[in-house]
């Protein structure tokens, strides 16, 4: 890889400061002696794939460290990699982060899930309301989640769409039922006195003066 082409691909990835000076120096001493010849440079389109690769990993590194701590040694010197290796690496760092993430947020996907289907009742004459919230307060039914979440961990792959709908939808029937019961305390608040009953409080008014 020429000089030129490592400093391209490095300006990609600050994160790999490191990686690009080490690719310098490595391009320096091959060059003294004579043990490796200089390979062809790359074609400014294989330039900017790559460093469009370098850049996305390096993107997940910093926000995912957690996630993608087990890759360490791959996401080392990612100048030195091809389009290829890249593409591999950048498959494997997306896979990582969406079934660790998925897992993480097990708890709140099973919530979601029951949401959905307290809204769904009604239409298949199932009276469901409330049973989020009874989920969520038994710590036992939440631990197996978390089990389960676990056991799968490497199948369960969320995508990340997928999970922002589900929360999404998940806020929009929770604000739905709590604007539904404020509505339903007010109404109940100012509903009218029937007149029967109206009548009997206004006899026992006057009965009282007696």
């Amino acid at each position: 890889m020429s000089e030129e082409t490592i400093n391209l691909l490095g300006d990609a990835a600050g994160a790999d400061a490191g990686g690009v000076a080490l690719a310098a120096e490595q391009v320096a001493a091959d060059g003294e002696d004579g043990s490796e010849e200089e390979p062809e440079p790359l074609s400014p389109d294989e330039i900017k794939i790559r460093r469009s690769l370098v850049r996305r990993i390096a993107r997940y590194k910093s926000v995912f460290p957690t996630e993608v701590s087990e890759l360490a040694q791959e996401l080392e010197g990612l100048v030195h990699k091809s389009s290829q290796e890249l593409g591999t690496l950048l498959e494997e760092v997306q896979f990582l982060v969406e079934t660790r993430r998925s897992t993480a947020q097990a708890r709140g996907l099973f919530l979601a899930g029951l949401t959905m289907g307290e809204a769904a009742g009604p239409h298949v004459g199932l009276r469901l309301q409330g049973l989020t919230q009874v989920a969520a307060q038994s710590a036992d039914l939440l631990t197996t989640v978390d089990e389960v979440a676990l056991k799968y961990e490497g199948v369960v792959q969320v995508d990340p769409l997928a999970r922002l709908a589900m929360a999404v939808g998940q806020l929009c029937l929770a604000v739905d039922g709590a604007n539904r019961a404020r509505e339903a305390a007010s109404t109940a608040a100012v509903q009218p006195i029937p007149e029967k009953q109206q009548t009997n409080i206004n006899a026992r008014d006057e009965f009282a003066d007696l």
